[in-house]
């Protein structure tokens, strides 16, 4: 599991209006490369320091917004889950 994702506040991420994020702040999902040769908890990690904000990025000069279904799997366990099939 992610234990240095505990000093994130994925709340606080998550609640951002999207009305008021700038476009410029945020990175290109476009951009980022993972190295599919580490071990998941790394690639984890090295994709939420690349993307700053899981829950917000940007496709060229749209603004992406995920969100997840109201369940009680965590956003670390979904990560965990895709990074698992890179």
């Amino acid at each position: 599991m992610m234990e240095q994702t505990a000093l994130i506040n994925f709340e606080d991420m998550r609640n951002i209006d999207v009305r008021i994020v700038d476009l410029n702040t945020l990175t290109d999902i476009r951009d980022i490369k993972i190295d599919i040769e580490k071990p998941l908890n790394e690639r984890m990690l090295d994709y939420l320091n690349k993307i700053h904000n899981p829950y917000f990025f940007k496709y060229g000069k749209m603004i992406i917004k995920l969100s997840f279904a109201e369940t009680d799997v965590t956003i670390e366990e979904c990560m965990e889950g895709y990074f698992k099939f890179l």
